[in-house]
């Protein structure tokens, strides 16, 4: 992982390329062979990792292209999640580490689209690689 001022950097030089509106970039999610439980090995989105950092389940990055502000989205570790990954960071933490300024619960992903959609606001995103993550586009986009 690189400092976090380096996925600063590239979050700041997208927003102001894009210039307006709202970024969502969705990491990935555990991809379930023949039950929930039983996953492929995880391979994280390569765009969410060139400007999230994080190489892990669940997470998304929510930049305002007018302001800068990054908010990266996802669960804190259960206990669950610890007895059986052993330590992991806390949501504040994985932010922290990126450069991201603020960290939320997954809720408020879909809060902050339909808010911007509310507004007017322009909504952008990247074409989703893998099924469930077309279907969570299409779940936050209406």
């Amino acid at each position: 992982m690189f400092s976090p001022s380096v996925y600063a950097a590239r979050r700041s030089a997208l927003a102001r390329t894009v210039g307006e509106g709202l970024i969502v970039i969705l990491g990935h999610e555990n991809a379930p062979m023949n039950y929930p439980a039983n996953v492929y090995a995880f391979r994280q989105d390569a765009s969410f990792l060139y400007y999230g950092g994080h190489d892990a389940p669940g997470l998304a990055l929510v930049i305002d292209a007018e302001t800068g502000q990054t908010t990266l989205v996802g669960h804190n570790p259960t206990l669950d999640d610890v007895v059986w990954e052993g330590p992991l960071a806390s949501l504040a933490d994985r932010a922290a580490a990126v450069g991201a300024e603020a960290h939320a619960a997954p809720g408020a992903l879909g809060e902050a689209v339909r808010q911007a959609l509310h507004a007017g606001r322009t909504v952008h995103t990247l074409p989703a690689a893998r099924a469930e993550g077309r279907q969570r586009l299409a779940g936050l986009l209406g």
